[in-house]
């Protein structure tokens, strides 16, 4: 098997155990992690694509030396039992892509709380519930980090982004540089979300799990996470739980109400649509950039697009209004 992937050799085991200092040995369990992650996935696609060949219980095998492995490097990396759950979580990410594939999965390390304080274990008081109403719902058991050992189950990604004036963004993307926006900022959402940030609420004032609302900023946008909280031992559950009650707790646009959806994208269109039209054009163009994967234009490209049509515009009223005063001429024809 090629080096760097599959099981250890006992020698590369013994060099990861002997490492000097506890940076190094969390960046080995890290390496650890990827590789055992790389190999499920070889190792899953082998058995779509061959069931039943004769290497696949050598494959099983290796597979099970890997985790008790990773587990090993874990503990050298001064982890607790329950973060290697987390950590490692590409076995659950993997078994939550089989149940419920619609569904993205993260863990603390995605969070930029978590990467700002690597010395936080996420035990704090913002991991401490607190009985919140969100989108309607009351009482919902709802944190702002996770525990490193936790895995995050999304259910959206609410985009707010800082909408400038057409002659603010003109301005910034001619300069090639960057600057805050001044302008309101705007919820981009898209269709279903609101929906699907309700679903996450109910399911975890159920189930009694916490729902994780957290917010990542930069520049001139920010990110709210939404996601269900879990561990090892509530994960199959909420896992299966959501399998099996689609209809109420499903994220796909054919589990959800369409006449619910439809309603809550026309208030959001309120929204869009009391906005300076200056001020929307740019709004199309942002929200065109995140939410349309056919969409390329960049900020620059669209101020010249914008520019070149104002200019056209220009021209045409001066030339009508020319018309008016002198008549057509073939000088006129020909412009």
């Amino acid at each position: 098997m090629a080096k760097g992937f599959g099981p250890y050799e006992q020698a590369e085991l013994d060099a990861t155990f002997a490492l000097p200092s506890r940076a190094d040995r969390e960046n080995a369990f890290r390496v650890a992690t990827a590789r055992y992650r790389e190999f499920v996935e070889f190792h899953d696609a082998m058995s779509r694509e061959h069931p039943g060949a004769p290497s696949l219980p050598g494959l099983e095998r290796d597979r099970r030396a890997l985790h008790e492995q990773t587990i090993a490097i874990a503990h050298a990396a001064g982890r607790a039992g329950r973060e290697v759950f987390g950590s490692h979580a590409g076995e659950r990410q993997i078994s939550a892509s089989r149940v419920i594939p619609e569904f993205e999965t993260i863990t603390r390390d995605d969070l930029l709380d978590a990467r700002l304080n690597e010395g936080d274990d996420g035990s704090g008081p913002r991991r401490k519930p607190e009985l919140r109403t969100v989108e309607g719902v009351e009482d919902v058991p709802v944190v702002r980090d996770m525990r490193n050992g936790d895995v995050g189950i999304v259910f959206a990604r609410r985009v707010s982004n800082r909408v400038p004036s057409y002659s603010q963004m003109a301005s910034a993307a001619r300069s090639k540089g960057y600057s805050r926006y001044q302008g309101p900022d705007v919820d981009m959402e898209d269709r279903g979300e609101r929906e699907r940030v309700r679903r996450a609420a109910r399911l975890a004032k159920e189930l009694g799990v916490p729902l994780l609302l957290v917010n990542d900023f930069s520049h001139n946008y920010s990110v709210d996470t939404v996601a269900i909280v879990a561990d090892e031992a509530s994960f199959d559950r909420i896992a299966c739980e959501i399998r099996a009650r689609r209809p109420e707790f499903g994220i796909r646009p054919e589990d959800m109400e369409a006449d619910v959806v439809d309603r809550d994208w026309k208030d959001h269109l309120k929204v869009v649509e009391s906005l300076h039209p200056e001020t929307r054009r740019v709004y199309d163009h942002l929200y065109r950039k995140l939410h349309d994967p056919d969409y390329r234009i960049g900020d620059l490209q669209f101020v010249h697009v914008a520019d070149g049509e104002s200019r056209r515009g220009r021209v045409g009223r001066a030339k009508k209004d020319e018309e008016e005063d002198w008549g057509p001429s073939d000088f006129n024809k020909r412009r």
